[in-house]
């Protein structure tokens, strides 16, 4: 998604309800990341499932707070400290994981 905005020009816009794991990932992925009031983004690192490699295990660690600190203002110390605690969808426009708002429509 990152790439195809990057090199060929498409604009992927991302909405986040509720952003967690993997779906926090991948909406950082889209060029444009809107949040609604309400919207929670939960950053979580890996956990082995059955026996892995500690080394492989804080490498995939590695992989991704990199990934984040690209693709948002955070710092190694701030994603690090921040893991598994619900982020409102101002601090997620504070931290640079949001873009944009959605505006509330009545």
């Amino acid at each position: 998604m990152y790439f195809m905005g990057k090199y060929k020009g498409y604009k992927t816009i991302g909405q986040a309800i509720h952003a967690e794991s993997a779906a926090f990932l991948l909406f950082l992925n889209c060029r444009v990341r809107q949040v609604a009031p309400g919207s929670v983004g939960i950053i979580h690192f890996p956990v082995p499932r059955g026996p892995m490699d500690d080394k492989v295990l804080e490498s995939l660690k590695k992989d991704i707070i990199e990934f984040i600190m690209r693709r948002t203002k955070m710092t190694e110390q701030q994603i690090i400290s921040l893991e598994n605690i619900p982020l409102s969808r101002t601090e997620m426009l504070d931290y640079g994981i949001a873009t944009e708002k959605i505006p509330i429509i009545r």
